[in-house]
């Protein structure tokens, strides 16, 4: 499944208005932008697919620029938060994740995924 196929599916869930969608839309959209990462370097530094995914964003800093890397590590840390289930911490709103889903979809053009 690529990038964007996982993205589309992201958007599915998140025109949904009831049942347990928040955290499922969350852990979609962060295997958006780890397959999008993963795309970027099949194409820039195939070697670096071995690598794992913190290893990999720990490198996008010299191939992408810091601005980048800075934005993908933040939203990754913050859609990896929100995957997981916390006893007393409340699901993502549909406004983070609105907002989520646009920055997914910015750092994917900005790494050219297809």
């Amino acid at each position: 499944m690529t990038a964007l196929a996982l993205l589309s599916s992201a958007d599915q869930l998140l025109g949904q208005t009831v049942g347990v969608w928040p955290r499922p839309a969350a852990l979609l959209l962060r295997l958006s932008l780890e397959h999008g990462l993963r795309e970027y370097f099949q194409r820039v530094r195939p070697e670096l697919n071995k690598c794992t995914m913190l290893e990999q964003m720990l490198c996008l800093e010299a191939y992408a620029g810091s601005g980048v890397a800075r934005q993908c590590a933040i939203l990754w840390s913050g859609l990896s938060q929100a995957c997981h289930y916390h006893a007393y911490e409340l699901s993502p709103t549909p406004g983070e994740l609105g907002r989520w889903r646009e920055e997914v979809a910015a750092v994917l053009r900005l790494l050219g995924t297809s």
